[in-house]
C-alpha cells in the first residue's frame, strides 16, 4: 500500500509542477500590448485602390491618423528591398504583360502604379520612418533576418515583423525588435516547449503573438491576435468589441 501511495504522491507532485510551469509560461508570455489598434493594410487604401503599397497611400494613412502601417516587402532583380504585394500585382499595375518578371531597382523607381502612384523603395520607407517617429512599420512577405535587420535594424523598436519560421521569430525576439508574430497557429505547442527550453537557457520572450484570419477566431488561442483584413474601422471595431485578445486588425479604408 505504501508503494502505491508513493507513486500516487509522485504523480500528483508531477501534475502540480507541470501546472505551475504552464501557468508561469502563460503569465510571463502575455502580450504587453494594451490598446487595440488598426493597421493600414498594404499602406492603406488610396482613391478606392487597395494593395498599392504606394507612397501616396502611406501618406494618406498617416494624414488619417494611422500609427501602424503594413507594407509588403520584396526584392528587385538586383536585390534591393522595395514594397510590393507581389510581382504579379505590381506588373498589372504598371502594365507589364509578363506577370512573372521582376524589375531592377531603377525600373521600379521609374514606374508609376496605375499611371499615377509612386512605388516605395527602401530609401522611401527609410525616409517615411525618419520623418514620422511615431509610425510603426508592420512587414509582410519577407521575414529574412539578414535582410530585414540590415535595412531596418535601426528602427527595431518600431518594426513588427510577420515571421514565417520559428527561427526568424526567435531572432527578432533576441535582437530587441518591438514585436514579432507567428503566421502559423499550429506551432503554439512547439512554442511552449521551446519557451521552457529558452527559459532554462536564461532567455525570455517579451511578447507572444500570432496571426489569425477573420472568421477563424476560435481556432487559435494566443494572448495577442492580429486579424486579417477588414474593410474599414467600423468593421474592425465590431471585432474589437467581441474579442478582447485581438489587439490589431488590418483595414483597407483608413478614413
Amino acid at each position: 500500500m505504501s508503494k502505491y501511495k508513493n507513486i500516487l504522491y509522485g504523480l500528483l507532485m508531477f501534475l502540480v509542477i507541470a501546472a505551475c510551469c504552464f501557468l508561469y509560461f502563460v503569465c510571463e508570455n502575455r502580450c504587453c500590448v494594451e490598446e487595440q489598434s488598426y493597421i493600414a493594410h498594404a499602406g492603406g487604401e488610396i482613391d478606392g485602390y487597395t494593395y498599392t503599397n504606394s507612397k501616396e497611400a502611406v501618406e494618406h494613412s498617416i494624414e488619417c491618423g494611422m500609427k501602424y502601417i503594413e507594407l509588403d516587402l520584396l526584392l528587385t532583380s538586383d536585390s534591393s528591398l522595395v514594397a510590393a504585394h507581389s510581382w504579379a500585382d505590381y506588373n498589372k499595375m504598371v502594365g507589364v504583360e509578363n506577370l512573372d518578371s521582376i524589375p531592377t531597382l531603377e525600373q521600379f523607381k521609374q514606374s508609376k502604379l496605375l499611371g499615377k502612384y509612386t512605388p516605395l523603395t527602401f530609401a522611401d520607407i527609410d525616409s517615411i520612418l525618419c520623418v514620422n517617429p511615431d509610425i510603426v512599420l508592420v512587414t509582410d512577405k519577407m521575414s529574412n533576418p539578414a535582410i530585414i535587420d540590415a535595412c531596418l535594424g535601426k528602427y527595431k523598436e518600431r518594426v513588427i515583423v510577420e515571421c514565417m519560421t520559428d527561427e526568424d521569430y526567435y531572432f527578432y525576439m533576441d535582437h530587441g525588435y518591438k514585436m514579432s508574430m507567428y503566421r502559423n497557429g499550429k506551432y503554439l505547442i512547439s512554442q511552449f516547449i521551446q519557451s521552457v527550453v529558452r527559459r532554462l537557457q536564461g532567455k525570455k520572450d517579451r511578447y507572444s503573438a500570432c496571426v489569425i484570419y477573420k472568421g477563424d477566431q476560435d481556432k487559435i488561442h494566443c494572448d495577442c491576435k492580429f486579424v486579417y483584413t477588414c474593410r474599414d474601422r467600423h468593421e474592425a471595431d465590431s471585432i474589437f468589441s467581441q474579442y478582447n485578445d485581438v489587439k490589431f486588425v488590418y483595414i483597407d479604408n483608413v478614413e
